[in-house]
């Protein structure tokens, strides 16, 4: 009897109260007709028999392969002595997150002295690695070749089928708002998640990108650098939980949403413009954050932000501005 009492107060006061339950995880959508042609392009012509998960807004690939990420190359002359330490500029720490309607970026970015050696070898990513890679970005544009931009709801969905093309813009525009109106077609997501999984070793490899700049990647050849600079390429991870896994039963397949790519990008940007970007950063590190993430918020069209807070973790100082002020730091 007292058992059963103590029971009840238990489930009387998870009614009351609430007891905390793991959040779900997102309930993945049907695939559409592009995306089952992914599907089909990665096995056909590629041999990778991915798996795809749709989510609201998001578009998951998971590839997994047996092949090595990474090869050990031995230099071709004798490993040199170590050198005089150079100045570089150099990132300790990278953060950047959304809270509160704020994008909060914290860094601690400076000059470090390091010294070159040279042992003789040095690890670098297979062929085959990138090639996966080259081929997953192929088959996506040829996928999703077939689209075209709706202006009322601002998103990429696919062509309806047997539409025509007038030579008159005004008379095309007028045409394309009637139509699209009437004939609904799949929207194509707005995001998407490549994860290359070697699941021999226990490594993972993740790309995020936003659609509309893969698609101008893919066309114009002009993009150049800022393409680069619009793929997030996170860094390879690696745990027992990748080994063997066919199915990506170790991915979270959670929706992207404007917010999280955005921060994302940031620290992208920012890793890019200091490590790999043909134009070297100046000294000014607050300035050069600022306008790397004001650059990047001016090139999308979100806009449920308020402000940007920057915390220098070097120095300690802290920075912050309003939506309305940050197209003053933007780069044309």
């Amino acid at each position: 009897m007292r058992l059963n009492k103590i029971l009840f107060l238990i489930s009387f006061t998870c009614f009351v109260l609430g007891c905390s339950r793991p959040a779900a995880d997102p309930i993945p959508q049907p695939l559409s007709d592009p995306e089952k042609k992914l599907q089909t392009l990665l096995r056909t012509e590629y041999g990778m028999h991915a798996v795809l998960r749709r989510m609201a807004n998001t578009l998951w690939v998971y590839v997994p392969t047996k092949e090595n990420f990474f090869s050990l190359k031995t230099s071709d002359h004798e490993p040199a002595p170590p050198q005089p330490p150079d100045a570089v500029m150099t990132i300790h720490f990278l953060d950047a997150q959304y809270q509160d309607k704020t994008f909060k970026v914290r860094y601690d970015i400076s000059k470090a002295k390091k010294s070159a050696a040279d042992y003789g070898y040095s690890f670098q990513y297979e062929q085959s690695f990138s090639e996966h890679r080259r081929q997953v970005l192929t088959a996506v544009g040829r996928a999703f070749s077939d689209v075209e931009y709706n202006e009322t709801t601002g998103k990429m969905q696919e062509r309806i089928d047997g539409d025509v093309d007038y030579g008159d813009t005004q008379k095309q525009t007028t045409h394309k708002k009637l139509v699209q109106a009437y004939v609904k077609t799949d929207v194509v997501p707005d995001f998407f998640v490549i994860v290359i999984a070697d699941i021999k070793n226990g490594l993972e490899s993740k790309m995020i990108f936003y659609f509309k700049d893969l698609n101008r990647g893919l066309t114009d050849p002009t993009f150049g650098e800022e393409y680069t600079r619009r793929i997030v390429s996170e860094e390879t991870i690696g745990y027992t939980a990748i080994k063997g896994d066919v199915a990506g039963r170790h991915v979270r397949f959670d929706n992207i949403t404007w917010p999280k790519f955005l921060s994302k990008l940031i620290a992208h940007r920012v890793r890019f413009k200091f490590v790999q970007s043909s134009i070297p950063p100046s000294e000014k590190i607050n300035e050069e954050v600022l306008k790397i993430v004001a650059t990047t918020l001016n090139i999308y069209p979100y806009e449920g932000f308020r402000s940007v807070e920057l915390h220098n973790l070097d120095t300690e100082e802290n920075f912050s501005f309003l939506k309305e002020e940050l197209k003053t730091y933007a780069e044309k």
